[in-house]
């Protein structure tokens, strides 16, 4: 039998932090204050590794911790458990210094959407508006469309200009509600934009924003 690697002793470590964990879970829609503060017992590890990766984990590669990082942020959208500290550690991803590699922010985004709240929005509001971050606040874009405010709308509308963000914010649009009628002209211009995925993206935005238009003609809305 071989010797295990760094690596697996290192998540064999993670697996038996988590499998001593209490999987009891816990509900948050009528908790108060100080229920909704509490994190389950698996989230806690999670938070705790991501927190304190290169000292839990030995690992001196920067792509084993990147590694680690994307595994964990992972692990940590799977579990749905908001409002207990999860959130605030994926944020800080975007400000380590060194910074982290790009996947490792795109999985902190995406990790985002399923785990901020809307006491975040604020500063998912300046990530989303960071285009130094490139495509890595997709998902943060998509989370301010299903739990951000109106003007939300004006911020998505803006990264419409940066390429790397171009599709994901033109179909951002298309799920705000009331529907931005007035950005018609705005998605129009990007139908044969030389991005076929823009292109997609636009044609189907585009047919959702005459629809609202012509629903409102009609007294439908």
């Amino acid at each position: 039998m071989t010797a295990l690697s760094k690596r697996e002793r290192v998540y064999q470590r993670l697996a038996a932090d988590l499998a001593h964990a209490d999987p009891s879970p816990h509900s948050h829609g009528h908790l108060g204050v100080a229920d909704t503060r509490r994190m389950s017992s698996p989230t806690r590890v999670l938070v705790d590794w991501l927190r304190h990766i290169e000292e839990r984990s030995g690992f001196t590669d920067s792509s084993e911790v990147d590694q680690l990082r994307i595994d964990l942020c992972r692990l940590l959208a799977s579990t749905g458990v908001r409002d207990c500290g999860a959130a605030e550690a994926l944020i800080d991803q975007f400000h380590l210094q060194p910074p982290v590699s790009a996947e490792v922010l795109t999985e902190a985004a995406q990790a985002l959407r399923e785990l901020a709240s809307r006491d975040h929005r604020d500063e998912l509001s300046r990530l989303a508006a960071d285009r130094t971050l490139g495509v890595c606040r997709s998902g943060i874009l998509e989370f301010l469309t299903e739990h951000g405010q109106q003007e939300d709308v004006h911020l998505v509308a803006d990264q419409i200009s940066d390429p790397s963000v171009r599709a994901t914010a033109i179909a951002c649009l298309r799920r705000f509600r009331p529907t931005p009628v007035h950005l018609i002209g705005t998605v129009e211009a990007y139908l044969y934009d030389p991005d076929s995925a823009v292109r997609e993206q636009a044609s189907r935005t585009v047919a959702v924003l005459y629809a609202a238009v012509f629903a409102a003609s009609s007294g439908a809305i």
